[in-house]
Order: C-alpha cells, then sequence, then structure tokens
C-alpha cells in the first residue's frame, strides 16, 4: 500500500491505472463526489464512507466497501481487503462489465456541459 498525497489533475490517469482501489474516507455529508464517478470510469472500486450521498453510489456487494467513519472501520476493512485481493478483482471486473460505463473524458464532458448551461442561463459566458 502507498499513499501518494497530492496529486494535480494531469496525474490522474496514471493514478487510477496503478491504483487497486480508491479509498473516500469523508467525514462531511457529501452529496456525490466526482472521484467516485472518476474511479469507477477506470474499474476501480471505492472504499467510503457511510455518509451523503456515498452509499448511493457504492454498495457493499458489487462496486465497493463502505465504512461508518471515526470507529476503526476504515482501519479493520483496509487489514481485511489487503489480505484478499481477489475481492478487490472480482469488484473491477465488474465494473470493467458494465455496459455503458462512462470514460474519464466522458465524465469530465458533462461537468463542462453542465457549467456552460449554468453559465449561459447566468449570463456568466457569452
Amino acid at each position: 500500500m502507498r499513499f501518494l498525497g497530492f496529486v494535480n489533475q494531469t496525474q490522474l490517469p496514471a493514478l487510477y491505472t496503478a491504483a487497486d482501489v480508491m479509498v473516500l474516507p469523508s467525514l462531511w455529508e457529501e452529496p456525490s463526489p466526482m472521484t467516485i464517478g472518476e474511479s469507477f470510469a477506470y474499474a476501480r472500486p471505492v472504499i467510503g464512507s457511510r455518509r451523503g450521498g456515498i452509499p448511493e453510489l457504492v454498495n457493499d456487494q458489487r462496486a465497493g466497501w463502505l465504512f461508518e467513519p471515526g470507529k476503526g472501520d476504515l482501519f479493520a476493512l483496509l487489514a481485511e481487503i489487503s489480505s484478499n485481493g481477489h475481492g478487490v478483482m472480482e469488484k473491477s471486473r465488474f465494473l470493467s462489465s458494465q455496459t455503458g460505463r462512462r470514460s474519464f473524458d466522458d465524465l469530465v464532458s458533462e461537468y463542462l456541459a453542465v457549467y456552460r448551461d449554468v453559465g449561459k442561463a447566468s449570463n456568466v459566458f457569452k
């Protein structure tokens, strides 16, 4: 297991390609973190907090694992997952097999389209 610290936008494709899983240890109620979509675009399972919209995007059965933050659950879950690589491979295969799976470029294009629409509606962009 390696912790890379801050990674800039240009390093994301290499980061997700090299990663086995993505850990999202949110403490607050995030509605829909973009990092989950990015992870799924690269068929990487997510280990996420049971907070906000994260449980709706990540489920314990197919796309990743969930934990309760602040109770030591993350440490126990990481130990369990690192001792059983089979679960990671199964979830990655499931994510790879999803028809209509969006690529990272698709995800960015969708966000840009939303920003353009909002900008046009508010006359920010002319």
